[in-house]
């Protein structure tokens, strides 16, 4: 959403939803903080007359009280009719993107996954600020929350910001997918881990092998072309740039 409150929908990310989940069963739960002029637009815009949600009537609006929205979540993973028959959960926070080609991936990878069980795809992308420039590079890091999906049979308390995606890996088995580039992390200075960003950065570009010494810009567009064929890495730098300039909410 830009400042003045207009709405940038990801049409791909909504074309995935319509051919690989056609079901009404089906759940696509969308988190706003409550009472804010920004909040109000986007679920305008989400569920109002003519708007998403019309399109799409898996989507729902969740309003959650704090940060936490776990307790919101668990509502709909306790639900049998929509968690009967088994449910798989992924998240995408609003400062990433996912590869066109994730949603399919995780519905070949449904029939074969146990109950509480994870499913990893540890490769991707991260977009960041180097030196004041934005930065596309590449990056791989396993059970990271924007590749990442659980599975439960049935329904379950747990949910996928429920517990620390990090560290699920020491209570759950998974399974690691790292065929496709699944998604593209940001770090910006508007983000809740800001502070912690220059340390997660330097070790994620150590875990990928990165030399910031070295071209990575053919192996980028390659990723780029295959997953995420929607945008293009001027775009995504142009777009990190101007979240980097806009003015700071008191």
């Amino acid at each position: 959403m830009d400042e003045d409150g207009s709405i940038h929908m990801n049409p791909n990310f909504l074309a995935q939803i319509r051919q690989e989940f056609p079901n009404s069963m089906s759940r696509i739960l969308i988190a706003c903080d409550d009472g804010t002029f920004r909040s109000e637009k986007a679920a305008a815009a989400i569920v109002g007359a003519g708007a998403l949600g019309a399109s799409l009537p898996q989507i729902e609006l969740i309003f959650a009280e704090g940060e936490s929205i776990g307790p919101e979540v668990g509502r709909y993973t306790l639900n049998p009719a929509v968690a009967g028959q088994g449910l798989l959960q992924f998240r995408c926070d609003d400062d990433d993107a996912i590869s066109q080609n994730f949603i399919a991936t995780l519905r070949s990878w449904a029939p074969h996954l146990a109950s509480d069980m994870l499913l990893t795809m540890p490769k991707g992308l991260m977009l960041w600020l180097r030196d004041g420039k934005p930065e596309l590079l590449p990056m791989f890091r396993p059970h990271t929350g924007a590749g990442y999906a659980f599975y439960a049979s049935g329904p379950s308390r747990r949910n996928v910001f429920g517990f620390s995606h990090i560290k699920s890996g020491r209570r759950f088995p998974s399974l690691s997918d790292p065929r496709l580039f699944a998604y593209i992390q940001s770090f910006t200075d508007t983000s809740d881990t800001a502070a912690r960003a220059p340390r997660k950065i330097a070790h994620f570009l150590k875990t990928a092998g990165v030399d910031l010494r070295q071209d990575h810009s053919k192996f980028v567009q390659r990723a780029l072309q295959g997953d995420f064929a929607y945008t293009s890495a001027d775009a995504l730098r142009a777009l990190l740039q101007q979240v980097h300039d806009l003015p700071q909410q008191p």
